[in-house]
């Protein structure tokens, strides 16, 4: 009888043994799993970083543009897609003309020669520094309408405005440019039909970038081409933006035909033929009146998102958005 109350203390004892065995156990597991936070911070990635570039098209600031600008304020041209340009991290388009402090000459007679030579004020400068336009492409074919003096003014107007530029006609270093944002280095590279650098300069220029020690992140390419009004790339148009991918290029994006043209991905990589207009005065078409505003996400893994929304050029001189790509299209076919 006395044994009892021994042995009861004898599994009392053993089973308090086993239990601390296991509570031991079941702390070492924890601690594994959560390693302390100098250990847990050195082990773990690096936390993904991204940067959203919107870019849009043609942009011209002459003739009725500026006229309305005169009247109502330059704010008014972008005052409706402000808010959409002022929230992402840069904003790049292509410059249709130079920014000089000559007056202009354009008129409003398309059998004037004039109608097609601009120019733009040198406020437009600040507009486009207030509307996060923080890149231009100066290689098209208006952009020595005011000769090399327009070019100099233009590029003077920009570098004090603190707007980054790709395309210089006369100065090869300037055919790209290299920019840091959010810890990704960026490269924009010009194509401009109407200079006489071939596509093999543009090629030459993607080589020396992938060849640098601190090679970019990224390699973009503006081209200025194809055919006016066409609303699909030409075989020219495709045959180049398909060698700039070969030879290195991450995104290709086109402007001239003042239409938004088709997108294709090729070998992996997005080229976008025309994103059409983005401030002129065109107004004959459907068409022409509609832009497209694409912004792409670049992620620091290496992989881009894209979101496209859509303008449309008002009779007042103004951009506003609009859901107008499927009408410019069906009225077009």
């Amino acid at each position: 009888m006395k044994r009892r109350p021994i042995q009861l203390i004898l599994v009392l004892i053993l089973a308090s043994v086993i239990g601390l065995g296991l509570a031991l156990y079941a702390n070492q597991s924890l601690h594994i799993k959560n390693p302390p936070s100098v250990s847990t911070s050195s082990q773990s990635a690096p936390k993904a970083t991204s940067t959203t570039i919107t870019f849009v098209g043609d942009m011209m600031l002459d003739r009725y543009i500026r006229a309305q600008a005169e009247i109502h304020g330059y704010d008014h041209i972008l005052a409706e897609v402000k808010d959409q340009l002022l929230a992402v991290d840069m904003v790049v388009g292509n410059l249709e003309g130079p920014i000089t402090s000559q007056s202009s000459v354009s008129t409003y007679d398309p059998q004037d020669p004039n109608h097609y030579r601009f120019t733009f004020a040198p406020l437009v400068a600040d507009l486009l520094t207030e509307h996060n336009i923080g890149l231009v492409s100066i290689g098209n074919n208006h952009i020595e309408n005011f000769g090399r003096g327009g070019v100099d003014e233009t590029t003077k107007f920009l570098d004090i405005a603190g707007i980054s530029y790709v395309g210089h006609p006369y100065n090869d270093e300037n055919l790209s440019f290299v920019k840091q944002i959010n810890g990704q280095q960026f490269s924009f590279v010009s194509f401009n039909y109407a200079d006489d650098r071939p596509a093999s300069k543009t090629q030459q220029q993607i080589e020396a970038l992938k060849d640098r020690n601190d090679a970019p992140d990224w390699i973009i390419v503006l081209a200025h081409w194809g055919r006016e009004y066409e609303q699909s790339a030409s075989p020219a148009q495709v045959e180049t933006a398909r060698s700039f991918v070969d030879t290195g290029a991450d995104l290709v994006i086109g402007t001239h035909p003042h239409v938004i043209q088709n997108r294709e991905t090729y070998r992996d990589v997005l080229i976008y033929y025309s994103l059409g207009n983005f401030v002129f005065d065109q107004y004959f078409s459907p068409a022409v009146r509609c832009g497209l505003m694409l912004s792409v996400r670049f992620d620091s893994t290496s992989s881009i998102e894209t979101t496209e929304n859509f303008v449309e050029l008002i009779e007042d001189g103004s951009t506003q958005p609009a859901d107008c790509r499927n009408a410019a299209t069906e009225k077009e076919q």
